[in-house]
């Protein structure tokens, strides 16, 4: 049930002007172009994952906030849909490779 909200989480993803304020004034000019080289849905599950780190616990350090912005970007040539990834669960509980 959790891939399925996943799924639908990801094809209703949105970045409001208020994320694009938020990375201005956080990341610098290349780190910026790298982050929106990234599909939509990843751009958002990554914000999401900064904005919990400060909110939840009050995290200020600039790395690690960046390291959260940045810990899928190997995504960007990976070309993972939601439909893909959709499909690879599906298969996977189909057809078990181990």
């Amino acid at each position: 049930m959790n891939r399925i909200k996943q799924y639908f989480k990801a094809k209703r993803a949105k970045i409001y002007e208020k994320d694009y304020q938020f990375l201005l004034g956080f990341l610098n000019e290349k780190e910026l172009e790298y982050f929106n080289k990234l599909h939509v849905y990843e751009k958002r599950h990554s914000l999401d994952v900064c904005y919990h780190l400060i909110n939840k616990y009050e995290i200020k350090d600039q790395d690690l906030l960046k390291a959260a912005l940045f810990h899928d970007i190997g995504k960007i040539k990976a070309k993972i849909t939601p439909e893909r990834k959709a499909m690879a669960v599906i298969l996977k509980k189909k057809i078990p490779f181990s």
